[in-house]
């Protein structure tokens, strides 16, 4: 099942009541940037993996899994993701 959040808000909700797998975010989403969402939603469930989807690389790193620039091949992108997911359910 693939939740879809269009606020941070809804993002830490989804976090506390579903069983999450992995987070893709953008780095931007109105007022909140991705390393910032990734630092609340990593309060919540420290092992589940958050990527960060954009156009720039963040500032920081920090509580992020992962960085994929959107101009990333498909295929390179569709590698990535289920090894994240792979890596963090052992």
């Amino acid at each position: 099942m693939i939740l879809t959040a269009t606020a941070a808000s809804k993002a830490l909700e989804w976090m506390r009541q579903a069983a999450v797998s992995l987070v893709l975010s953008d780095h931007m989403l109105g007022g909140v940037t991705g390393t910032e969402l990734s630092a609340e939603l990593k309060k919540i469930r420290p092992n589940v993996p958050v990527v960060l989807y954009s156009g720039a690389p963040p500032p920081t790193m920090q509580n992020v899994d992962c960085f994929i620039l959107k101009d990333e091949p498909v295929e390179t992108f569709l590698a990535i993701i289920p090894d994240l997911v792979n890596r963090y359910r052992r």
